[in-house]
């Protein structure tokens, strides 16, 4: 039964990885959304992340360090691989300059994939919170209630992204 929702889950995650990938390219090549990007905002980016974090739970238990190693392991080193090797190409078709500091900065910065960016941010702040509440409902419901609140409360949008 377990095998089963794990496979959903992944599934899930696949198709929204799909509607990411379908949004991004029918803008490169209409040059604007055929389909709204609130759609994709308020519900396939949001489930993705949540997913993710549903994702991180273990039969075994918790461990920072493991997590931490994950976290190097199958999102920031795809993350500098896959945009290093793109940096020349791309800066070859947009006609950009080719010097290490243009190409380099973007990508040790993280607005070269900014939702990779993001989701590393996000699952070593909850990772802390975990590691620092030692698991225990309460305490980290407090910090999450904490987070989620200055998340609101610090947002420079307009639109409410629960």
């Amino acid at each position: 039964m377990v095998l089963e929702r794990e496979h959903w889950i992944d599934m899930l995650r696949g198709f929204c990885m799909l509607s990411i990938l379908l949004d991004h390219t029918e803008i490169y090549y209409t040059g604007g959304n055929l389909i709204p990007y609130d759609w994709y905002v308020s519900n396939v980016l949001i489930v993705f992340f949540f997913l993710s974090g549903y994702l991180m739970y273990k039969q075994q238990g918790f461990s920072l360090r493991c997590k931490m190693v994950s976290i190097g392991r199958s999102l920031l080193l795809p993350y500098f691989l896959f945009t290093i090797v793109l940096a020349l190409p791309k800066a070859f078709i947009h006609g950009h300059s080719i010097d290490w500091e243009s190409l380099l900065l973007p990508i040790l910065t993280g607005r070269a994939s900014w939702f990779i960016a993001a989701l590393v941010v996000s699952e070593v702040v909850f990772s802390l919170f975990l590691w620092i509440t030692r698991g225990k409902v309460i305490p980290l419901f407090i910090l999450s209630f904490c987070a989620f609140a200055g998340s609101v409360l610090l947002t420079k949008q307009s639109t409410d992204y629960p």
